[in-house]
């Protein structure tokens, strides 16, 4: 499969991971003052069985191997926005960085899990995140002060940036696409040429089976605004921990990309994505046994064309 998916002349490849979620267990008292005790006994009674970071520090030489140009990671990069997890995250980041790869993310809502790294914006400490890079006219958007940015990637495509995370009650996780968001997504979208091809990053989905205390609020709307610009190829997310790639062209102009979880240890994926002028493609990975006998690795499992319509 690799000699398959041998990157051409002009390709962009991005790789897509999401849902990490380093975890550290801490029996600090203070824990009980948030919902933080919570994520720290489902992480001590069931998390920390079930994902593997042998799978996420493999990804670092996986990927200069492949030639990846820059990887997207949509969120939920810790498990209860603890300082240590940060560490161990911002840490990740820099391997990857370390052999020459861009790395473009996003907070998703383990990473604002307290009220506490929520309102201290923990998540900006650790990580920079790039800037607008396009015409003067518009207003100077950032991630961390106004949950949308937008970057140039090469002569076709740009990458847009949208974090919809809150702090949210006991036993809840959802998102929300503000009317303010709305209208700045729809500023960038204007503000970026008609010719041009856009991915856009957000944690939640758009379209989603789950319980509503763990939907994006308002996802309709942000449906409606990527419709209106037809420069939207691409909507990469994660949050749900399966990974699928929805094909909605009769209705949509975009695929929607979920990478799944690069750590869980049973059901592990993450995406390779080329980008090019008139289609992309996907390649799928998955971490499993080829046999009974031998350890796990990351394995190519499907490729995908994504022509536009």
């Amino acid at each position: 499969m690799k000699e398959k998916f041998v990157k051409g002349p002009g390709v962009l490849r991005l790789a897509h991971l999401s849902d990490i979620h380093f975890g550290h267990i801490t029996l600090s008292p203070s824990q009980f003052l948030s919902k933080r005790w919570l994520g720290n006994l489902n992480l001590l009674l069931h998390r920390r069985y079930i994902y593997q970071y042998d799978a996420v520090y493999q990804l670092p030489l996986l990927l200069r191997e492949y030639d990846v140009d820059l990887v997207c990671i949509s969120g939920d990069l810790t498990t209860t926005a603890l300082e240590q997890e940060y560490s161990i995250a911002a840490e990740f980041v820099r391997m990857l960085e370390a052999e020459g790869m861009t790395v473009l993310l996003i907070p998703g809502n383990h990473d604002h899990y307290t009220r506490e790294a929520f309102k201290s914006k923990l998540f900006y400490q650790y990580f920079h995140i790039p800037q607008n890079k396009i015409d003067a006219s518009l207003p100077h958007y950032s991630l961390k002060e106004d949950r949308i940015c937008c970057t140039q990637l090469n002569e076709i495509w740009w990458w847009i940036g949208l974090d919809t995370t809150l702090s949210t009650p006991l036993l809840s996780a959802f998102g929300l696409f503000s009317d303010e968001l709305a209208e700045r997504l729809h500023a960038v979208l204007e503000a970026i040429p008609d010719q041009a091809h856009v991915v856009v990053a957000n944690h939640y989905p758009i379209i989603s089976h789950a319980p509503k205390s763990r939907q994006l609020r308002n996802s309709e709307k942000l449906e409606k605004v990527l419709l209106e610009h037809p420069q939207v190829k691409i909507y990469l997310h994660g949050h749900e921990h399966q990974h699928r790639i929805i094909d909605c062209r009769n209705q949509h102009r975009f695929y929607q990309l979920n990478s799944g979880s690069c750590s869980h240890d049973t059901q592990g994926a993450f995406h390779l994505v080329d980008l090019m002028p008139h289609q992309c493609r996907a390649l799928v990975f998955r971490w499993k046994k080829l046999s009974e006998n031998e350890s796990k690795e990351w394995m190519p499992f499907h490729q995908v064309d994504l022509p536009w319509r």
